[in-house]
C-alpha cells in the first residue's frame, strides 16, 4: 500500500478520475455548474496524489523554515500541512460560493460530500501525521496501513456516493447527512 506508483495508487487515481467524470456528468444532467466546484476539489486530490504536489511544495517550504517542529514531526511535515491548508482554504471558498448559489439538492449533497472528505482528512492528515511522528516499528506499520487503507476505503465510498447521485432523481430525500444526524440523535 505504501509504495508509490503501484497498483493501489493507480486504482486510487482511477477512483478520483471517475468522481470527476461523474460530477461533470451530474453538472450537465442537472444544468448546474455548482457540481463543478466539487469536481475541482477532486481534481486537486488527483493532481496532488499523482504529482505529489503537497510533498514537493512542502519540501520547498520546509527548506525555508528555521523552527523546531512539535510532536516529533519533521519540517517537511509542516510544509506539507501548510500546502494542504492553503489548497483547502482556496477550494473551500469555491465550494462555499457554489453552496450559497446552489440548489437545495446540491446543498444536501455538499453536506454529504463534506462528511466523506472529513473522513478522508482523518486518514490523510491525522493518521498520516501520527504515522510520521511515531517511529515504533509495529505501530508505524499499522498506522501506514490505516492511512493508505482508510484513504482508499473513503475514496471508494465517495465514488459509490457520486455514482448513486448520477443515477437517481435530483429531489431524492435520503442523504447521508440526514442519516448521520438521526444516528447521533438516537432516532431510527
Amino acid at each position: 500500500l505504501g509504495k508509490g506508483g503501484g497498483y493501489p495508487e493507480m486504482y486510487q487515481y482511477l477512483k478520483w478520475s471517475w468522481i470527476i467524470i461523474l460530477l461533470v456528468y451530474i453538472s450537465i444532467l442537472r444544468l448546474s455548474f455548482s457540481y463543478i466546484a466539487w469536481g475541482l476539489v477532486f481534481t486537486y486530490f488527483l493532481c496532488d496524489d499523482a504529482l505529489g504536489l503537497h510533498e514537493k511544495i512542502g519540501k520547498h517550504i520546509a527548506g525555508n523554515l528555521t523552527l523546531t517542529p512539535p510532536l516529533g514531526l519533521r519540517l517537511q511535515d509542516l510544509g506539507e500541512l501548510t500546502v494542504s491548508a492553503v489548497a483547502g482554504m482556496i477550494l473551500s471558498l469555491l465550494v462555499i460560493w457554489a453552496y450559497l448559489h446552489g440548489s437545495q439538492a446540491f446543498k444536501k449533497m455538499s453536506q454529504d460530500i463534506l462528511l466523506l472528505i472529513l473522513a478522508l482528512a482523518f486518514f490523510g492528515v491525522v493518521v498520516d501525521m501520527a504515522h510520521a511522528s511515531i517511529k515504533v516499528r509495529g505501530v508505524s506499520f499499522i498506522l501506514g496501513v490505516m492511512e493508505d487503507g482508510g484513504e482508499m476505503l473513503v475514496a471508494s465510498l465517495i465514488v459509490w456516493y457520486v455514482f448513486l447521485l448520477s443515477v437517481r432523481e435530483e429531489n431524492a430525500t435520503s442523504y447521508l447527512w440526514r442519516f448521520v444526524r438521526a444516528i447521533t440523535r438516537g432516532s431510527p
